[in-house]
């Protein structure tokens, strides 16, 4: 094996570690998906109660994350990158243990806890892996915060075959909801106790440049590539100086607002594709579709391995496709397979069913599920990707809360239900079209004054 390998092979290690935070926050949102029945069982909640809890205690994670994620962005500069991931490890400890206790208002404090965690994560992991990054296989790396989210997924899901057909095994089910703690222990031991790096960039914009190098020698042993490796950071840092230097009043001035409002809208269309909503109650679908236990278990785990499948597909082709292009054809689909979906649920094709619900997550993977994260950080500074990220948040929080009570009424139940998305996807791709408009092959500089008049670049 030559030395760039072993740089590559210690690089990704770390970075597996970091990302392991994406597992953290995608097991949480989704794995009541498999375990809310057993919680209810556990809570000996009524039926009315299970209908009524249901949502608040799926939607409070995201409320939680809406809250602090304006702020992580600042943490994480005064602090750096591994301090703000150990404190959210522990935020995150803190939030999980809250689920054992199988009471509704612990379950929703530490929900709320384990939101906050969420959002850190989410901001910190991207950010801390694209500085770590090597050029050669950055692109391998960019995406892994995104695979470790769907990966989380089925994950969760799998742990659906462990519980018993009655739901009686309460430890199993502590098991299944304290899981993320030992998520949380494995990337404390490989982030801070094994190679315990900071940032090198952080390091060099904060003028320890003596750290800074001890840093890249730890990833780096070859005195030429760490010599290199400091070019790369202080270019990096100096481009950096001269881009982020923007108020907040800026990014809600006429130069820049555009961009946020498209973004903004990007986030809604994303949450109203109900591809982040099936993962989080897909189960619940198929029971109103009256599937049996064990069917609805296996299609269950298949949604979560087809949302692996997709941001692996998605993260593949990309860079060929273009992000405008994915979201159009992504947008096509969606809103076709939701208005497919609407027609099976009057027909009763209980098998048909599945299968439009496993084509409109792969549906969703291939477009919002992997674009949206990747088009925020091109087209808007970092004090504007922190706005856009709260109505993320948002979005997904109104979603997943109103969700089971449209599942459930008698005005919209299933069908009307997918009919009134699919109808939203359809502007969708009116959107797409007419306003999103393509960052592939342009460089970081004319995407940011993308939706900018010319007249207001100078």
């Amino acid at each position: 094996m030559g030395n760039s390998e072993i740089y590559y092979c210690r690089i990704l290690v770390l970075c597996t570690g970091i990302a392991l935070g994406a597992l953290y926050t995608g097991y949480n949102t989704s794995v009541l998906n498999i375990a809310y029945k057993p919680l209810v069982k556990a809570c000996k909640w009524t039926k009315e109660e299970s209908d009524k809890y249901h949502g608040l205690v799926v939607s409070f994670y995201q409320l939680g994350a809406a809250f602090v994620c304006p702020f992580v962005g600042i943490v994480v500069d005064k602090i750096g990158r591994i301090n703000t991931l150990i404190i959210a490890e522990l935020i995150g400890c803190v939030g999980t243990i809250f689920y054992m206790f199988f009471n509704i208002y612990p379950i929703l404090i530490g929900r709320l806890i384990s939101g906050i965690a969420a959002a850190s994560f989410s901001v910190c992991v991207p950010l801390y892996v694209r500085e770590l990054s090597p050029k050669e296989i950055s692109g391998l790396l960019g995406t892994i915060y995104s695979f470790f989210l769907r990966l989380a997924s089925a994950i969760g899901f799998s742990f659906v075959f462990g519980f018993n057909s009655d739901y009686s095994n309460y430890g199993y089910l502590r098991f299944v909801l304290g899981f993320p703690i030992l998520i949380l222990i494995l990337q404390l031991v490989i982030v801070k106790l094994i190679f315990n790096v900071e940032s090198p960039r952080k390091l060099y914009a904060s003028n320890n440049l003596k750290q800074c190098k001890k840093n890249i020698e730890l990833l780096y042993s070859s005195s030429e590539r760490v010599e290199k490796e400091i070019e790369v950071v202080k270019k990096n840092v100096e481009v950096a100086s001269k881009n982020t230097e923007i108020s907040l009043k800026e990014v809600l001035s006429r130069k820049f607002i555009y961009a946020l409002i498209v973004m903004i809208c990007i986030h809604i269309l994303q949450q109203c594709s109900l591809g982040p909503t099936l993962l989080m109650y897909s189960n619940t679908v198929f029971e109103k579709a009256h599937i049996s236990q064990s069917l609805a278990n296996v299609a269950t785990l298949f949604v979560g391995l087809v949302s692996v499948d997709g941001v692996y597909s998605s993260s593949v082709i990309l860079d060929y496709v273009g992000r405008r292009r994915q979201l159009i054809i992504g947008s096509i689909f969606l809103s076709l397979f939701l208005f497919l979906l609407t027609l099976v649920t009057y027909q009763d094709d209980k098998l048909l069913e599945i299968v439009c619900i496993q084509f409109i997550i792969m549906s969703y993977s291939l477009s919002y599920g992997s674009v949206t994260w990747v088009y925020q950080s091109e087209i808007l500074y970092s004090k504007a990707q922190g706005i856009s990220s709260v109505f993320h948040w948002l979005a997904q929080f109104g979603v997943s809360l109103l969700f089971p009570f449209m599942l459930n009424s008698t005005v919209f139940g299933r069908g009307k239900l997918f009919l009134v998305f699919g109808f939203i996807l359809f502007l969708g791709i009116i959107f797409s079209i007419f306003v999103v408009k393509e960052t592939k092959q342009r460089n970081e500089f004319d995407n940011r004054f993308l939706y900018t008049n010319k007249e207001l670049r100078n």
